[in-house]
């Protein structure tokens, strides 16, 4: 294949916006609910072309975006993704934006301050994430240090504080108001919206859930040398499995009030990031 025909391989297909769009579809269904759901398929195609908002639609866009830029396992003829975190960081804080931008603007009392307490604790929860990222990029590249066996002290550290992190980040209990693959109230808040809005909004929300997983599952998570297809294989296996135990604990835990929350993401959760930078130099 000619370098053009590689690289739109590469950003359709594989690692690219078809992938991501497939492993939405299946951790989606995992983690409960429908995955997307005509509606909000429908609510995508109408924002695209015009005929609805555009702050949910490109948040969608975003964070499937986000994921293809994952360091997932090249194929033979292509090389393992490097991270460019911030590239990353800049997709993933511009997705979390449109996807609460249209409640925060709402004249609706409730649904504005529910999106203003799920924008706190969502950035209280991906600042550890981001310093752990970090740590983990620092010493090594992150090809050599995502499949490097065994892990080191600074690795494991980093991955405490993606899980401790991670429920607040993608706004699941007991930090979230409703149960995994259920509406959150954000989504369903504004009245104006009709079904392929509000289906699209929560869509938004489940990409980025979606998202820490997949993060989680290709960075934190060290393996032996495998050959690409069984690395992949693994890599996927664990985010299946990451969404399972997500949905296995709904109902298990009483929802946090605000302040908790901030306190658990700013007194559990970024303490053990620091750690990590701590341990990886």
């Amino acid at each position: 294949m000619s370098a053009v025909a590689l690289a739109i391989f590469g950003l359709l297909i594989y690692p690219g916006l078809l992938t991501a769009l497939l492993l939405s579809l299946v951790a989606g269904r995992v983690l409960g609910g429908p995955a997307t759901g005509g509606h909000a398929v429908a609510g995508l195609v109408d924002a695209v072309t015009g005929r609805g908002p555009i702050a949910s639609a490109l948040a969608v866009l975003l964070a499937l975006l986000a994921l293809g830029r994952l360091p997932w396992p090249g194929l033979p003829w292509q090389e393992r993704a490097a991270l460019q975190p911030w590239a990353l960081w800049g997709l993933v804080e511009a997705s979390a934006a449109a996807a609460v931008l249209p409640a925060v603007m709402s004249q609706e009392v409730v649904a504005s301050r529910t999106a203003v307490r799920e924008a706190q604790l969502g950035l209280s929860g991906r600042l550890p994430i981001w310093i752990a990222l970090g740590a983990t990029l620092y010493v090594h590249g992150l090809a050599e240090r995502a499949s490097r066996w065994p892990a080191d002290p600074g690795l494991l550290v980093a991955a405490l504080a993606v899980l401790l992190a991670l429920p607040a980040a993608a706004g699941w209990p007991p930090f979230g108001y409703a149960g995994l693959g259920q509406d959150r109230q954000p989504a369903v808040g504004v009245a104006a919206w009709d079904d392929q809005e509000a289906a699209l909004a929560r869509w938004a929300r489940r990409l980025l859930s979606i998202f820490w997983l997949a993060l989680a599952a290709t960075v934190f998570v060290p393996l032996p040398p495998l050959p690409w297809w069984g690395e992949l294989l693994m890599r996927l296996g664990l985010i299946v499995a990451l969404a399972s135990l997500a949905r296995g604990s709904r109902g298990l835990f009483a929802n946090r009030t605000l302040p908790a929350g901030l306190r658990w993401c700013w007194w559990v959760a970024l303490p053990c990031a620091l750690a990590s930078l701590v341990l990886t130099r």
